[in-house]
């Protein structure tokens, strides 16, 4: 590997020269960390590194010890040697870690045998001093947070057609016992919960469906490379849509660019061909006018048009108010149908 190309905006460090195999490497980008190198050996290299920005500097020394204990006396020996002369921060006292507690295995089935080899540990120094930044600790704060927000989405979003079936049987069963006793506040707030359940993944199970994952041909083929679209496929398309639907946004009709075909035709080509060739779509390619007008034709009290409500909230709304008005004796209420 050509480290100068790979990493050209780092400075390099290494052991080769103590150890055939080169065993530690320490990159730094120079113009964020100034490292001053003390010594190394074929276990370790012990260096000062200082923060350009906060001008916070501290000791490392980085080991990649050998597995054969006695190997391993030399390295101690330095290390207690370094101890008496670091009076910084030293970043070698057991450093609390999250994660697994053994990290290397050497996968050999029955005979496997597990051992921790990456450690991190400090001086109390190092301890006392040297705090996790704001960002670090709201960066490990976020991370947990993804195994909550996991078992909230396979709890709530998997498997919806199953949730769906599920969540309408319990609701059936439900209506049958308040049927027959229609009084009972205890089975009004629970088709109440369970009418809410079934309703929200319903829609979520309607939202899956209707979006495109994939598309596959007509032998059942994934599809992975755009096809092109003939000419003639987008006029039979443009067709089938019925004539006196919504218009879009600047007020036409399918049905006036059928009329117009030879005056617009070329256009309508061009913007679908364009579709098919970026995968995007203006915004304002799909609104209608009815967004412009609605303010002058519908009324204050009209709860199916409230800005950024789902529709289904107004079937929950009217459910609760007949289940409210069957248990309030001496009560009228008129109810649109």
């Amino acid at each position: 590997m050509d480290v100068s190309k790979t990493f050209s905006s780092y400075d390099l460090v290494h052991n080769n020269d103590c150890h055939y195999n080169g065993r530690i490497w320490v990159l730094w980008k120079p113009n964020v960390i100034s490292l001053r190198l003390f010594h190394k050996s074929d276990q370790h290299i012990h260096c000062s590194l200082l923060h350009i920005a906060s001008h916070k500097c501290i000791e490392v020394t980085f080991i990649y010890a050998f597995n054969v204990r006695l190997d391993r006396r030399e390295l101690w020996d330095q290390l207690q040697s370094i101890s008496s002369q670091v009076f910084l921060p030293w970043l070698l006292v057991d450093h609390p870690a999250t994660g697994c507690h053994f990290t290397w295995n050497n996968k050999q089935g029955d005979g496997v045998r597990w051992a921790k080899q990456d450690r991190i540990l400090a001086s109390p120094q190092w301890l006392t001093n040297i705090h996790s930044t704001a960002a670090f600790l709201n960066a490990g704060k976020l991370k947990k947070l993804r195994g909550y927000l996991w078992s909230i989405h396979t709890s709530s979003f998997t498997n919806l057609s199953d949730r769906v079936a599920y969540c309408k049987q319990a609701l059936h069963q439900c209506q049958d016992k308040l049927s027959s006793s229609p009084m009972d506040p205890t089975l009004i707030d629970m088709e109440n919960t369970l009418l809410q359940d079934y309703l929200m993944v319903k829609l979520a199970d309607r939202r899956v469906r209707n979006s495109i994952g994939s598309i596959q041909d007509e032998n059942g083929k994934l599809c992975t490379e755009t096809k092109e679209v003939r000419v003639q496929e987008i006029l039979d398309a443009l067709k089938s849509i019925d004539r006196n639907k919504s218009p879009g946004i600047n007020g036409y009709s399918s049905g006036i660019f059928l009329y117009a075909w030879n005056l617009v035709g070329h256009d309508f080509k061009a913007a679908v061909f364009e579709f098919f060739q970026t995968c995007t779509m203006p915004k304002a390619a799909n609104l209608t006018l009815l967004k412009q007008v609605l303010d002058s034709i519908i009324g204050p009290a009209q709860a199916a048009f409230v800005a950024n409500r789902d529709t289904f909230y107004n079937t929950i709304l009217a459910h609760e108010l007949v289940s409210k008005w069957l248990c309030i004796s001496h009560s009228q209420m008129l109810v649109k149908g």
